[in-house]
């Protein structure tokens, strides 16, 4: 699941910086207007910013991440910057640098959810469990309430057995999105874990048929099969995810 960026797009819109025309233009089309800005004003970090946050949206990390850097080079006032920049960084698996760039965004605002949700997620990836949950639980202190982090802390809570406490966020998500298969599948895999396998493939059936491509669905459904000693039946749910990779973000 992909993590949180402060997207800036909407403000330069509302400033009227695009043509009402460019509203509707693909991701392309904006990137070559930014450039124009850009070449007009090359030491406005703001675009740089945009630039990055539309990079960032198109799957081109290392393109997004040469913009936040040269953002944070002209202007190093501004939060988000960093934040933005340590997204990249964690989703391009670079955690020590990603946690370096969240504690900087932290110095400059200390109450945000977001920047404790992304300090989570680098650990996480970084297989850290216990500090992932703990920043992870201030996020929540501090306003925190999206499916992704109540999603990504009880995986945590998982890795650490602690599953009466995953449990209570998974039932968090139920009330952000009941009936998503990311929710069902979860939950199916916290029984997989605790061993109760009848109500684990209910749940994860569920999850199957809202959505029988999902990865993590299918991931979960292997583990069920393995752990109930019946590889064989659960052997095309395998190759599903051997096609498409566990992704190394939730």
């Amino acid at each position: 699941m992909k993590k949180n960026i402060v997207v800036l797009v909407m403000l330069l819109m509302q400033n009227n910086i695009f043509s009402q025309e460019c509203d509707s233009l693909e991701n392309a089309s904006m990137i070559k207007d930014l450039n124009y800005q850009i070449e007009s004003e090359p030491n406005n970090s703001f675009y740089y910013e945009v630039r990055g946050s539309i990079f960032y949206s198109m799957g081109k990390l290392n393109k997004a991440k040469a913009d936040f850097n040269m953002a944070i080079e002209l202007n190093t006032q501004e939060w988000e910057t960093y934040y933005n920049k340590g997204v990249i960084e964690s989703e391009l698996g670079n955690g020590l640098e990603a946690i370096k760039c969240f504690k900087t965004a932290l110095q400059m605002n200390i109450n945000s959810p977001l920047i404790y949700f992304g300090l989570g997620n680098s650990f996480l990836i970084m297989n850290r469990y216990d500090e992932a949950v703990r920043n992870y639980t201030i996020s929540v202190h501090k306003g925190g309430d999206w499916f992704d982090l109540y999603y990504n802390k009880s995986y945590a809570l998982m890795k650490l057995n602690r599953y009466s406490e995953a449990e209570i966020d998974l039932h968090q998500l139920k009330r952000i999105e009941p009936n998503s298969p990311e929710y069902l599948a979860q939950m199916g895999y916290l029984f997989v874990l605790k061993g109760n396998y009848d109500i684990a493939i209910q749940f994860l059936r569920k999850a199957y048929e809202k959505d029988p491509k999902n990865v993590y669905t299918n991931y979960y459904m292997w583990e069920y099969y393995k752990s109930i000693g019946k590889k064989n039946d659960g052997i095309h749910h395998y190759k599903l995810v051997k096609e498409k990779g566990i992704p190394k973000q939730l």
